[in-house]
Formats: structure tokens, sequence, C-alpha cells
């Protein structure tokens, strides 16, 4: 037991630490133990209370304890009963450990529930990376940005799983460009569920876009992913990041055409630019979450490019759908756009185009 807390403690994933044990022994009652998930929480718990992890330890330790920070770290209020607080706490971390565990490492489901109790604490640190293991729905090692929008956009991805009507509207796809491809969680999704797909992830912030390459590195050196630091526009164009976002609010990240005499942060590329750096003669999936850019992409009198793609996912935003003619254009090019099962993303398809891609597979 003290080799698995001793895991949990410095945050690595206890089952490799158990592999590397040399009296590590599978007819054991310590393993059948550490495969008893409930068990391995509770003697976490227990640990908690005994050596609590750095900076979740209870102020009331100390002779300067703030009542109001002791509140937030051990989930109580001042003046309430300290066991029956205690016990709330528990079975808090217990069912959340449970819970993250379905599609995580326990260790990661760990560092996930030590991050929401900095969180609530005030005490994320500003260049802090939280590193997870998914296993659901999608096996990866991740990084995210402690602070900005990052644990939203893995929420929506990972748990809620938005591109899951994608997925049932697009039955089959070998290409993808991911157009706003963020920090590559969709990518990563998407890849995952087309074991064999190759994927174009274009994303314009710079350093968005060196975390996104940082998480598709294994599907990079499969050689199954390429990325490229830029935007789609209608018109190849300098572009600068829209002031008006706020800097970490990443997947909110937008941007403008570049005045004469400002520094462009990041160039503007035609979708036919980017469909001929993509190396792909068809795209199967084109997936678009571009903070309003969708308004130029569709706009532009040039739609030639949309002869390529067989199934496009957008997500829109504000009045950008109507203001850019969207479904007329669509339905003109020989789409049909799916009824949608959520808010989140809008499906229009080909019919014929995965009939085409069966008999090509």
């Amino acid at each position: 037991m003290v080799t698995l807390l001793a895991a949990f403690a410095s945050e690595l994933d206890p089952f490799n630490v158990l592999l590397e044990t040399p009296r590590y022994n599978p007819g054991s009652s310590f393993y059948a133990l550490c495969n008893h998930q409930h068990a391995i929480c509770s003697s976490l718990i227990l640990y908690w209370k005994l050596s609590p992890p750095s900076g979740l330890s209870c102020m009331e330790k100390t002779q300067n304890c703030k009542p109001m920070v002791c509140a937030v770290f051990c989930n109580r209020q001042p003046g309430s009963d300290r066991e029956a607080d205690e016990k709330s706490m528990e079975s808090w971390t217990l069912s959340f450990l449970k819970e993250s565990a379905r599609r995580m490492s326990l260790a990661s489901a760990v560092r996930l529930r030590n991050y929401y109790v900095r969180e609530k604490a005030g005490q994320l640190r500003a260049d802090g990376i939280l590193p997870l293991r998914l296993k659901r729905p999608f096996r990866a090692n991740i990084f995210l940005r402690e602070r900005g929008s990052d644990l939203a956009t893995f929420h929506e991805i990972a748990v809620e799983e938005v591109y899951g009507p994608v997925l049932r509207g697009v039955e089959s796809f070998q290409t993808v460009i991911d157009l706003g491809a963020n920090i590559g969680l969709a990518s990563l999704y998407l890849a995952y569920n087309s074991p064999t797909c190759r994927v174009l992830c274009v994303e314009p912030n710079c350093e968005t876009y060196e975390l996104l390459v940082r998480n598709v590195r294994k599907l990079s050196r499969s050689g199954r992913c390429q990325t490229l630091k830029a935007a789609v526009w209608g018109t190849h164009q300098r572009l600068a990041p829209n002031q008006k976002t706020p800097a970490d609010r990443y997947s909110m990240f937008a941007v403008r055409v570049a005045s004469a005499n400002e520094p462009s942060a990041v160039e503007g590329y035609t979708m036919t630019e980017i469909l001929d750096y993509s190396g792909f003669d068809r795209v199967d999936l084109l997936k678009v979450d571009i903070e309003g850019a969708e308004r130029e992409l569709f706009s532009t009198q040039d739609l030639s490019w949309l002869a390529r793609v067989g199934a496009i996912a957008i997500e829109f935003h504000e009045d950008s759908r109507s203001v850019s003619g969207f479904d007329d254009k669509m339905i003109r090019n020989g789409f049909e756009i799916l009824q949608s099962e959520n808010y989140h993303t809008v499906v229009a398809r080909k019919p014929q185009w995965h009939w085409k891609l069966s008999a090509r597979a």
C-alpha cells in the first residue's frame, strides 16, 4: 500500500509503479486490492487525511488560520461540525474519483480533483500545465493550461462529447481538416474514432499552437497528423488577433485583417490553399470552429473548393449562419443539412459521398 500511496503523492501513474515494483505479484492480496477501485479511493482518502498533498492541507493546522480559506480547502463552513464535513468531503472525493477514473487513469483523476480544489481556492498557477492520461472517449496523453479555457474545452469534447453527433452523421472518413484545432482535442477524438484517418490541424494562436503540437505528437509521429499555424480567410490576408478577445479565453481566439503598419501575427490562407497544403485530393470531413471567421469563409464568391469536401461540421458564432447564407450555399452545392442533436455543431454532408468513400475503402 505504501508503494501505491507514494505513487499518488508523486503524481505518477500508480499502475506503472506497481509494475515496476520488484515484489509485484499478480496473485497477491495487494494486487487484488489495487484492482478494487473503491478500496483504492478509500485508501487514498485516508492517505490525504494523514498526509495531504501540497496545497491541500487544512489551514487550521497553522497558527495563522484563516477560517474562510480553510473552508475552501476542507469544503466546510467555519464553525460547522468537522466530522460531518469530513464525511461530506470524503463522499465527494470518492464519487469524483470513481466517475473520473472511467475516462482517465486514476492518477490523472487525482490530479484533476486537486486542480478543482486549487481553482476554488484561487491557487491556480499562471504557467501551470495539467497532464491527463485519457482512456475514454479517446486514448491519449494530453496537456491543459490551468488558467484559461482549456478545461472548458476538455469538458465539452471529452465529457459532453459534443462531436458525438458528427460521428453519427458522418459514418466514415479517411481525411479530416480541423479548422480552429485549438489544443487538438477534437482532432484526437475524431482520429481515435477513425483509426486510419489522416488529419490536418490548423490553429492561428501561437501559444495554443505550441500545446496543439504537444498533444498530437504521438499522432504526428505515426504519420497521421500534420499541423499548420495559420488561419482560414476568404482571401489570402495578413491577419492579427482581435483585441476584444480576452487573452486567456484561448477557445475564443479570433482574428481580423491587419492594418498596413501592423505586424502580422498570423497568415490567413484561403480554403483552396489549405486544401492544397494538406495533400488530400478530397476531404471527407471538414471541422470548422473559427470564432466568427466562418462569415469570411462562406461569404466569398469562390466556393469551388466545396467540390473537394464530403461533409462539414461547423460551430456558428452569433449571426454568422444567416449572414454567410450557409444553408442556401450548402444545398446549392449538393449538401444536405442534418437535424442538429445539440446546440454546438451543425453537420452538412453530401448524401452520395460516403457511398463513394465505402467503395474506395
